[in-house]
């Protein structure tokens, strides 16, 4: 029983010791709805498709802090095949999203982790919070490494606006548009994983 006890304490100290994900760098408060702008952001979805928000036109937002007016000023509300996933060392999901007519035709969406989104405002976070167990009850549990979908399911997904800068992401559109945090997330279609 002695044991068992110190095991027990031992498990519980090397879990508070260890480190919660980091939060990300880049354009980290633009992207968890945390910076001063955010009160700003039109939360009505506005229906878009992923054609649509490829062809918008690209900032450059390498090293702004600032929101780029309008698509990081507005939600928009898509209809996407899922291809895949992935959890990314900042604990975001990581969900590479296509057209319906050309799925080579890509976008990213990202779910970020909650405790990024601390700032953000209880419904958001609420958003986020849902729009992750409905992706983990539908798809199962992401991992490090991506995971492209045997079978893909159909889903409308909710987000704000967020242009990122291209470095190589799995799924990015040319012009870098992501949904960005998403806020819900809807299957219409079931797939598999695997």
């Amino acid at each position: 029983m002695r044991a068992l006890s110190s095991l027990v304490a031992v498990l519980l100290v090397l879990a508070l010791a260890a480190p919660p994900p980091a939060c990300g760098i880049e354009r980290w408060p633009v992207k968890t709805m945390t910076d001063r702008a955010r009160d700003s952001v039109d939360l009505a979805p506005v229906p878009a498709s992923i054609d649509s928000l490829r062809q918008l036109h690209a900032p450059d937002v390498r090293h702004a802090a600032d929101r780029a007016a309008p698509a990081e000023y507005r939600v928009f509300m898509v209809r996407a095949v899922v291809l895949g996933w992935k959890l990314e060392s900042d604990a975001d999901v990581h969900i590479v999203l296509a057209s319906a007519a050309d799925t080579t035709k890509t976008m990213i969406a990202e779910i970020p982790s909650l405790g990024c989104m601390r700032r953000a405002g209880s419904r958001l976070q609420a958003g986020a919070a849902q729009a992750r167990r409905v992706a983990t009850n539908q798809l199962g549990t992401p991992t490090a490494h991506f995971t492209r979908f045997r079978q893909h399911p159909v889903a409308i997904v909710t987000g704000v606006g967020f242009f990122d800068f291209i470095h190589g992401q799995t799924g990015v559109a040319p012009n870098g548009i992501e949904l960005h945090p998403v806020l819900a997330i809807a299957f219409v279609s079931s797939g598999h994983r695997t």
